[in-house]
């Protein structure tokens, strides 16, 4: 049997719960998504059940054997939670990997759970098309002409190739399955991300135990915490050197993935479909950012230019380089030993400041405030028509199926409360013994700098219903978190440094220290650097951090493996060929 465990980049799931939650750390998510293409050959007798055409493997379980033949609590564990994924329809592989140290359990959903779940889930899927609808589609681009005609040109200059048919969908009903536009091949009905999402969904809600008291003993969050398990991901789809041009990883490596199409417009709907409506929305962002940064950066880099071509006619540049230079300022401590300087030596700091503080920083603030104005009004017009394009604009929180973690503590609570939509007397959280207080305790340790860890722990206090409400509070969390860890310096720089010094011989103290002063060019110098650092600084490092770091882990787990696989190959046997393994 051939096993290839493909995991560069983990596939992320369409409208899924918090990815976070599916690996027990950030940094084991990073380590064994950057495992690429990584081919191991073991010898067996039996079968792979999902090499064949009609089987694919839609999600992948890891763990490691805790003994040469994996007894123990950990393997009970795993044996009534795979049972319990079994009695709810998906269809399990072992595939035992001595070379690497790990054991695969790949998972297959069947058309059965696929469309069950389909419809608990509410999933959107494409309908079919009328021909005449289809023959009016058609000759729209024929009656383009004039001026939109010109302008449709230019626009399909930058436009990127696209592999998907854009359909219209609604609500999958198994009761009318006709409706649909299901291929011949029902496998293909439902898209990658979709069917990582429908396991996703039930990896995160079926139990490993029997003991009905442990209200936790579900998911497998839980079974990565407790180390039952490694990791949990679905697989990308093909190779990317695959000598099929319309494999989706090796299609959107060829035109998104590529310098060669930097100029060109993103694949959305192709993003879409295979990463899901989520990181397709992320991009579709990122991509209307960095369009709408052209204007801002070509004003800056005109007002820049003003700045140096202004520089040698600036009235407050000579005054300290050429009128004065010679003037002897006061030192800037008041302990003995303190040095006097001179005017002049300040004189490069002026200069630079200028290139920044010129006549035309005023237009560039004010050109600014329009923009980001602007840029607010056409994004929140730009996504509307892209969510109404990909038919995700009735999303309804209220329909939303609720966290696990959010019933599980629902289990040992005492008050309920008649739901007004169902009219059943449900459990609910106390507003004001449990809410408040953990919501005011949270937002206070997020004002004071904690990190995510500590942000995700809050929140789980918060205790949100669904998981839209638990990723919105953990957002606005991280946001205000790493805009106070970013922008506290650049206000206090602009706000509060110098501001309450004082003058030479009544200096202002605190705790009988002098308060820090700018330089004699002001502290829009130290302003700018500190911009610039945050600015571009911190993104260079995370690059690095984001491409680097999973490059060479990637390139050090196929050193290990295939050192392991030389290894295993020095004890086969001379005559059988077999692989001996003790």
């Amino acid at each position: 049997m051939r096993a290839i465990i493909s995991t560069s980049g983990q596939r992320s799931l369409a409208d899924s719960e918090s990815e976070s939650s599916t690996y027990k750390s950030a940094e084991d998510a990073r380590s064994i998504s950057s495992e690429i293409d990584i081919q191991i050959e073991e010898s067996t007798e039996e079968p792979s059940l999902f090499d064949d055409e009609h089987h694919q493997t839609d999600f992948v379980l890891v763990y490691k054997p805790s003994s040469e033949k994996d007894s123990g609590p950990h393997r009970n564990i795993r044996q009534i939670f795979e049972a319990n994924l079994e009695d709810e329809g998906l269809e399990l592989e072992h595939v035992h990997q001595c070379s690497v140290g790990v054991n695969f359990v790949k998972i297959h959903a069947p058309w059965e759970v696929l469309t069950r779940y389909a419809e608990i889930l509410k999933m959107k899927m494409p309908i079919k098309e009328v021909p005449e609808f289809q023959l009016s589609r058609g000759n729209e681009k024929k009656l383009k002409g004039g001026i939109s005609g010109v302008c449709h040109s230019i626009s399909h200059l930058f436009a990127s190739k696209t592999s998907k048919r854009q359909q219209f969908t609604t609500e999958y009903r198994r009761a009318r399955e006709y409706l649909y536009d299901v291929p011949e091949k029902k496998e293909d009905f439902f898209n990658p991300a979709q069917r990582a999402q429908i396991v996703d969904f039930i990896l995160k809600r079926k139990r490993f135990s029997n003991n009905t008291n442990e209200s936790y003993a579900f998911g497998i969050t839980k079974l990565i915490k407790d180390r039952v398990s490694e990791a949990a991901f679905p697989l990308h789809e093909g190779e990317c050197h695959s000598s099929d041009d319309k494999a989706p990883r090796k299609w959107l490596l060829n035109n998104w993935a590529s310098f060669s199409t930097i100029f060109k417009k993103q694949p959305l709907d192709d993003i879409k479909e295979y990463f899901g409506v989520k990181i397709g929305l992320y991009f579709a962002w990122l991509g209307f950012y960095t369009c709408m940064l052209i204007p801002a950066s070509a004003v800056g880099v005109l007002c820049f230019i003003y700045g140096f071509f202004t520089l040698v006619g600036d009235a407050h540049s000579k005054d300290v380089c050429e009128n004065h230079n010679d003037v002897i300022l006061c030192p800037r401590c008041d302990i003995k030993g303190c040095k006097y300087e001179q005017l002049g030596q300040t004189c490069t700091f002026v200069k630079i400041t200028h290139l920044f503080d010129n006549g035309a920083a005023v237009f560039f603030a004010v050109f600014m405030s329009l923009w980001a104005v602007i840029f607010m009004e056409l994004w929140k017009r730009y996504s509307s028509k892209i969510t109404h394009h990909w038919d995700a604009t009735n999303f309804d929180t209220l329909e939303e199926h609720p966290r696990p973690e959010y019933l599980a503590k629902l289990s040992t609570v005492k008050k309920k409360k008649v739901n007004f939509i169902t009219g059943v007397n449900e459990p609910c959280v106390s507003f004001w013994k449990r809410r408040v207080p953990c919501t005011i305790f949270s937002w206070s340790v997020v004002l004071l700098l904690i990190y995510r860890r500590i942000a995700t722990f809050l929140t789980e206090l918060e205790i949100h219903r669904t998981q839209s409400d638990y990723e919105n509070s953990l957002t606005l969390k991280m946001y205000m978190l790493k805009f106070v860890n970013y922008y506290s310096s650049v206000f206090y720089i602009a706000f509060f440094k110098g501001r309450f010094v004082g003058y030479p011989g009544h200096y202002n103290s605190l705790f009988g220290y002098r308060q820090e002063e700018c330089g004699t060019g002001g502290c829009l110098f130290e302003l700018s650097l500190q911009l610039a650092i945050i600015v571009a600084g911190k993104q260079f490092i995370n690059a690095v951090v984001e491409m680097g770091v999973p490059w060479l882990l990637r390139v050090y787990k196929k050193w290990s493996v295939h050192k392991r696989v030389s290894v295993l190959m020095k004890t086969m046997h001379p005559l059988s060929g077999r692989v001996t393994t003790t």
